[in-house]
């Protein structure tokens, strides 16, 4: 198995929203560390995706023209 080089990182966030993830976490049964890497994951999932449906529109619209 490949190993994963691992970064750590500190940020501020408003405290109701670190309560919020970290509530979410214990619902999952997961550390809220954990939770976080899912949160950055799937935005990153999403952006890709959003990208994706961007180029498809843009590629829709020289097709019209």
């Amino acid at each position: 198995m490949k190993k994963i080089e691992k970064t750590r990182v500190n940020f501020l966030m408003p405290t109701p929203l670190h309560e919020f993830v970290k509530e979410q976490a214990a619902l999952l049964g997961v550390p809220a560390s954990t939770m976080y890497i899912m949160i950055v994951n799937l935005y990153k999932d999403n952006s890709t995706a959003m990208q994706a449906l961007k180029t498809l529109q843009e590629a829709q619209k020289e097709v019209k023209e």
